[in-house]
């Protein structure tokens, strides 16, 4: 079975390999692309099986422009669609020791594995089985949090689901098909646009916030080595001629949101106000000062997608969030933040597709 999975993933282009382990930032982000490949190696070895084709997507209504992430998540939706089991219904099939007031960092459960076991016995539960519901999980780790070892340390889930395993090979096949869109970018067979001027642009300047036509990512989907039927929607109707369309409300929190929220991202001080809960955090502060500090690991290179010096520079939040994220921020306000923030709304949707493999609630 595992071998079937790997055959799998190959057709899509990703190849599973070994890899050390990760210690500057672009190494995290390496990292955490090699562990979803290994999840969705395990989730077709589970005995998931997606869809099979002939492949076909209606595309967001209204939508005519995509950057080369949002294309490449289109073409994996046709593969992999949302599945519509209750996230309540799924199962724990492992859980892990991490360090309570730092989630991103794991403990060596092994090492711990007879110290375990007893507050186990304390507690008048068995030796954990796997699958498991997850009100038993919670059992465990109500355990180990009123145990010796609670202030120490936490449990954390590994939830298995029709819509969880989907979501993994929807992600790693996102990732794939990137890298084939990028090379027919390379290739000349699709055409970048400036996200401002909407006009074309070489690939060597094409950054994250490139765009691609409809027309052409339809295009593009159709010659993939599994050919995919994207379909452009009916344009909406134009207004009536008769009525005058209502004027929107425009709130001064939303008016500043549409103000700061450039092509590149967003600026240095609305990035501060998203996500002040995490930077109010005393341990955070200094991640707070290097937002504008270009030599900060929050800003080097593409790791916060950074643009610019000092307040005038931007950031792109996805990015800025993982990388809090991974520092161990906590993942109720990183939600909060993407939920509630008007400025953070045209990320919305791509931190929850990104996240929806984390596990982080």
């Amino acid at each position: 079975m595992a071998d079937d999975a790997r055959a799998y993933l190959a057709e899509l282009g990703i190849d599973l390999r070994e890899s050390a382990r990760p210690s500057g930032a672009l190494d995290i982000m390496a990292a955490m692309n090699q562990s979803l490949e290994q999840q969705a190696d395990e989730a077709l070895a589970d005995g998931y099986r997606p869809p099979e084709g002939p492949y076909r997507r209606t595309l967001p209504s209204g939508q005519r422009f995509f950057t080369i992430a949002e294309a490449a998540m289109e073409t994996a939706l046709a593969m992999h669609p949302k599945q519509g089991d209750d996230s309540s219904s799924a199962k724990v099939k492992a859980f892990y020791l991490h360090q309570a007031k730092r989630p991103s960092r794991w403990v060596d459960d092994a090492e711990h594995a007879r110290e375990l076991d007893e507050i186990w016995q304390a507690a008048g539960l068995a030796r954990p089985a796997f699958p498991m519901e997850q009100y038993t999980f919670d059992a465990y780790a109500l355990a180990l949090s009123k145990s010796a070892r609670g202030s120490e340390w936490a449990l954390g889930k590994n939830l298995t689901s029709r819509e969880t395993h989907a979501s993994i090979l929807r992600a790693a096949t996102r990732a794939a098909h990137e890298k084939m869109l990028r090379h027919a970018i390379a290739a000349g067979t699709v055409t970048l646009l400036h996200p401002g001027t909407r006009t074309p642009i070489g690939a060597a300047a094409a950054g994250e916030n490139a765009l691609i036509r409809s027309a052409d990512l339809v295009k593009f989907a159709a010659t993939m080595p599994e050919p995919i039927e994207l379909v452009e929607p009916l344009a909406e109707a134009q207004a009536a001629p008769e009525s005058a369309p209502a004027e929107q409300a425009v709130t001064p929190a939303i008016e500043a949101a549409t103000e700061s929220a450039q092509p590149g991202g967003l600026k240095t001080a609305d990035i501060a106000s998203a996500f002040s809960s995490i930077f109010a955090m005393s341990h955070f502060s200094a991640y707070r000062r290097g937002l504008s500090d270009s030599r900060h690991g929050i800003c080097t290179g593409s790791t916060g997608g950074g643009r610019g010096r000092g307040k005038q520079r931007t950031h792109y939040p996805v990015l800025v969030a993982t990388y809090l994220r991974w520092h161990g921020a906590p993942p109720d306000k990183l939600n909060k933040a993407f939920q509630e923030e008007p400025c953070l709304e045209p990320w919305r949707a791509e931190w929850r597709e990104k996240t929806s493999v984390w596990d982080i609630g």
